[in-house]
Parts: structure tokens; sequence; C-alpha cells
């Protein structure tokens, strides 16, 4: 089986076939892009917060390291793994914004209800169905990125993408630290003994 290698022509055609698809307009377009980066931030934020709450979280539940290693590392990843291919397909094959908003409709509920949960199980099934929104949401928000914008204005558009991730890293440890220090029962317990 022989390698094609595109013509110039080929390569052209192209070029002037993507030049005429119907773009929307530019406000449209990057109105997008800042609802995704929001999107990418409260993700990010998430995945962040649950890690400084590690302490308060094994507190409450009475977990060992091996547990809070599920909820923060395993739980997210069976979801990503088993089910974002699945997913990814229904963006190729259904409606895209229906999609990625019922994903991320059941991840922000699961996130919300992790919040209420007892038990190590229960905070596990939450975590597993969080994962779900983000393996909706890459697939899903860079496929509609591309109906948005013509392949030379892409790059610029998925790094004002990026900027959701960055922010989303940076809030949740801001927004962390203030939960941690605003709740007595999150504080960690020191006994200093002079």
């Amino acid at each position: 089986m022989a390698l094609e290698i595109p013509t110039v022509e080929a390569a052209a055609a192209e070029g002037e076939a993507q030049s005429t698809q119907p773009w929307p307009k530019q406000s449209t377009a990057w109105y997008a892009v800042c609802v995704f980066a929001v999107v990418l931030m409260f993700g990010e934020l998430d995945r962040g917060i649950i890690g400084l709450l590690v302490q308060p979280i094994k507190r409450d539940l009475n977990l060992d390291d091996l547990q809070v290693s599920y909820l923060i590392g395993l739980a997210p990843v069976i979801f990503y793994a088993l089910i974002g291919i699945p997913l990814a397909r229904l963006v190729d094959t259904m409606k895209r914004n229906v999609v990625l908003a019922i994903g991320l409709a059941v991840g922000a509920a699961m996130t919300a209800l992790a919040g209420i949960t007892q038990t190590f199980w229960q905070l596990f099934l939450c975590r597993v169905a969080v994962g779900g929104g983000g393996a909706i949401n890459g697939p899903g928000t860079y496929s509609m990125m591309a109906d948005y914008f013509p392949r030379e204005k892409l790059p610029r558009a998925i790094a004002i993408l990026q900027i959701g991730f960055i922010a989303g890293g940076g809030l949740s440890l801001v927004i962390g630290a203030v939960v941690i220090g605003a709740s007595p029962t999150c504080r960690p317990r020191t006994s200093w003994a002079w």
C-alpha cells in the first residue's frame, strides 16, 4: 500500500473549500471560546480543590491513603478510559452541543452530590461520574471549535481556551485555601509540644 502525498493542487483546493465554508460571526465564535474556557476552568477547579481537601476528607470519612488515591486518581480515570471513546463517538454522530451539555450537567451534578456523600463508595461513584464530564468535554469542545474557526485561526482560539485550564488550576489553590482557612473542621490539627 503506497502512501499518498497530497499535491499542491489538492492542498490549494482543500484550502479554497475551507475558505468558502460559512463560518459563524466572529463575536459568536469568540463567545463560544470564552464559554468553553469557563467550563474548562470549573473542571480544573474541581480537580484542584479535592486535592487540597484530602486530609479533611480522610478524617470525615475515615479513609486510608489507598482509598484517597482511588478517589483522586482511579475514579475519574475509569470513566475516561472506559467511556471516553464511546462518548467521543456520540460527539461524531449526534448534536455536539446537546451531548456536551448533558455530559457536563451530569459531571456538575455529581460534583455537587459528592459534597453530601457519607461513605467511601458513595464518593467513589460520584468521582467516577464526574469523570464523564471531563471525558466528553475534550472531544466535544475541540470538535465544536473546529466548526467555529477556520484552520488558520484555530490555534489562537485553542490558546485562549487553555487560559481556562491555567485559571482553574490557579483559582483552585486560592479558593481551596480560603475554604480551608474559613472552616475550623478543614484546618489541620496541630499539637505543638514545646
